[in-house]
């Protein structure tokens, strides 16, 4: 690689990175502004029994459940003690992994939708997140 070419490159990594930037500042506009709207239009869409709508665009809008666990730092070391002793060591990283945590416990469950259930060596140790976010299926997906 010649200096000039060096030179094309490196300018073009910079454009990039200042790319880069101004779309994450854009793109943390757009979260934070799907956040204000949601809690409105989900009290709606609760309160008048709708669980799915199409929008204008043709996207179709619609209600879906949530439900997350998570370990409190208060609780970390017996948790990944607890989660040690029943073979689950695969779940932790640095500290439990709450992803992965929320998918065996849901995956586990009878109920794996509406009410998965904490095993009881977990009891107490993990907490439980449940709520209800508006999901967007578009034409183009």
């Amino acid at each position: 690689m010649d200096s000039k070419e060096f030179q094309t490159k490196i300018t073009r990594l910079s454009e990039l990175a200042d790319e880069k930037k101004q779309l994450n500042e854009r793109l943390d506009e757009i979260k934070k502004e799907h956040r204000n709207l949601e809690p409105d239009l989900l009290e709606f869409m609760g309160d008048s029994g709708i669980q799915k709508t199409k929008s204008q665009n043709g996207n179709t809008v619609f209600m879906k459940r949530i439900v997350k666990f998570s370990v409190p730092a208060g609780v970390r070391k017996q948790a990944i003690i607890a989660l040690e002793e029943n073979g689950l060591s695969d779940m932790i990283d640095i500290k439990p992994s709450d992803t992965r945590l929320s998918a065996w416990i849901k995956e586990q469950s009878e109920d794996k939708i509406n009410d998965p259930e904490i095993p009881d060596f977990l009891d107490g140790l993990i907490t439980a997140y449940s709520g209800t976010s508006l999901q967007v299926r578009g034409l183009t997906e």
